[in-house]
């Protein structure tokens, strides 16, 4: 019987499921103690972050843990009335047999240098989308201003998504234009107004 690794544990993470064992040489004999769908899994609602980790391949006692971090979004869930997590593609990857090795990657680096990751979705409440002005971002994230979009944006879009388009690097004069004089937010109106005193934006 094997214990489980002890790990510091940062106040923003989570342990969601561990069963990362204190074992340094793997052999036939105990592969299924490290042979499991997950070893470890942490998540920190504060930073939107999420390490898991694997032995792989499987079955073989030459393997090695793998570590996966990606960003993590929640998500309301009407169905069960509870949050569920999105997960955004890896961005960090680490793999190592040493046992040890992983326990300072995961205390040292990982659990504390993983900065936070900001949520760029337009929310109306806790893990709670607010469409149409959510898909207009992406719309414009993805193929940037087409007058349709614009159009949309300043009808049916709310602050949030129209203080987006404002900061958007492909913005012109005539689409700040449209968002001074069309807009039926005050803040944006000035905002607006306030650029058009940019030089850049001057004819």
């Amino acid at each position: 019987m094997y214990k489980h690794q002890p790990l510091r544990v940062y106040p923003d993470w989570q342990v969601l499921y561990n069963e990362f064992c204190e074992i340094d040489e793997i052999t036939q004999e105990n592969i299924e103690w490290v042979d499991t769908d997950f070893q470890l899994k942490l998540y920190s609602k504060l930073r939107n972050q999420f390490i898991a980790m694997w032995w792989t391949p499987t079955l073989d006692v030459n393997g090695y843990y793998h570590i996966e971090v990606r960003h993590a979004l929640e998500v309301y869930c009407s169905k069960t009335k509870s949050m569920d997590l999105k997960f955004e593609k890896i961005h960090t990857v680490f793999e190592s047999r040493d046992r040890l090795e992983i326990v300072e990657k995961l205390e040292e680096d990982l659990m504390w240098k993983l900065p936070h990751y900001e949520d760029p979705r337009i929310l109306k409440g806790p893990g709670l989308v607010d469409q149409p002005s959510e898909s207009y971002r992406i719309d414009l994230e993805e193929n940037g201003f087409n007058e349709k979009l614009i159009d949309n944006i300043l009808l049916n879009g709310n602050k949030k998504a129209q203080n987006i388009a404002l900061l958007h690097p492909d913005l012109t004069r005539n689409i700040i234009l449209r968002f001074k004089e069309e807009s039926t937010f005050l803040k944006i109106q000035k905002r607006a107004a306030h650029l058009l005193t940019n030089k850049k934006y001057k004819l």
